[in-house]
This record gives C-alpha cells, structure tokens and sequence, in this order.
C-alpha cells in the first residue's frame, strides 16, 4: 500500500520569536534537534521506499537521524523549500501577514497573488512543486518528505499520515505531536 509521511522540520529560534525564515537558512535550536530524534524514533520500523528533504538546513538537520533509523538515503530537492519571502525574511511574521492585508484590500488581489520584493507568492510555491505533488500523486511506493509548514499549518517535527484512496489519499493522521512528549509540542 502506497503510505505518504509529511514530516515538519524541527524547532528553530525563529520558529519561536516568530520570524518568517522563508530560503534563509536557519538552524534547529537544541529543542528542535531533540524533536528530530524523538520523530526519527516515532518512525522507527516503518516500511518506506523513498525519503525526500528540502535541502534547507532545518530540514537537513531533522531528516539526519529519520534517514538514519530508515536506513534509507535522502533525495533532497530545492523544490521542497519554503515560501521565500525574500526582503521581508527575518520579518515577524504577523507583521508579514497584516501587510499582506492591506496589499490585497489595496489592490484588491488574491493573498495568494502578492509577492514579497524578491521573494514569492503562494502561486509560485504552487508553480515550483506542481511536478512533485504529481510524482506523488502517481506515487505506489511509501515515502517520507520533510519539509516545511507552509499554509498547512504544520506544528514543527509533527507527522501527518497519508494512504492511498483510488486516485488519491487519505488522511490518517494530521500534525501528530505525541511522539515529542516533554521535548514540547511543536509551535505554529
């Protein structure tokens, strides 16, 4: 049965302060390379084909020890990376979002349509990973991707579950945080 795990990165003191990270290429914080232990762990003894990563270092540093206990190697793919906010990266991100706002009530656009100077709108993001979400969607082996949060609203080192149904998937599990335990719940 083909299986999909959405794995997002780990804890980064960005995540905490708020901060669009977006391309910049931001460490996990001692927390969040506890999460990726704790998920690496949650995903022990999984049967998996394929392990794709965004090639970001928070990424890289949360599928380090899944990769590890799958022995598996990892695909890591520029595709996969986070929405760039370009100009406004390092940014609060409430901030990013009231003036995303008043950008489309000014202009009277689609959110999905603005794009931060130098950065990228969420039709873009939509344009770069259109051939992956393909791949998957003809996927017939189980796969694990780390990635990002993205609109989804994934809680960091959570494992969202996917299955096979017909011609697409069905949900199992969305934004699961109970492998963290005490290592903390994962943030926004």
């Amino acid at each position: 049965m083909s299986r999909l795990f959405i794995v997002r990165h780990g804890q980064t003191a960005w995540n905490l302060a708020g901060r669009a990270q977006g391309h910049t290429d931001v460490a996990l914080d001692e927390v969040g390379k506890q999460q990726a232990a704790a998920t690496a762990n949650a995903l022990a003894g999984i049967e998996v084909d394929e392990i794709w990563c965004s090639d970001l270092l928070r990424c890289r540093e949360t599928v380090a020890p899944i990769a590890m206990r799958l022995n598996r190697p990892v695909s890591y793919l520029r595709e996969l990376r986070e929405r760039a906010f370009g100009d406004w990266e390092g940014e609060p991100i409430e901030d990013i979002r009231l003036r995303f706002d008043a950008i489309a009530s000014e202009q009277g656009i689609a959110r999905t349509a603005i794009r931060p100077p130098s950065g990228e709108s969420l039709e873009d993001v939509a344009a770069r990973i259109a051939p992956l979400a393909a791949r998957l969607r003809s996927a017939t082996t189980s796969i694990v991707v780390v990635s990002h949060g993205g609109g989804f609203r994934l809680r960091n080192s959570s494992i969202t579950e996917l299955v096979r149904a017909g011609e697409g998937y069905a949900v199992i599990r969305h934004s699961d945080v109970a492998h963290l335990g005490i290592v903390g719940h994962g943030s926004e």
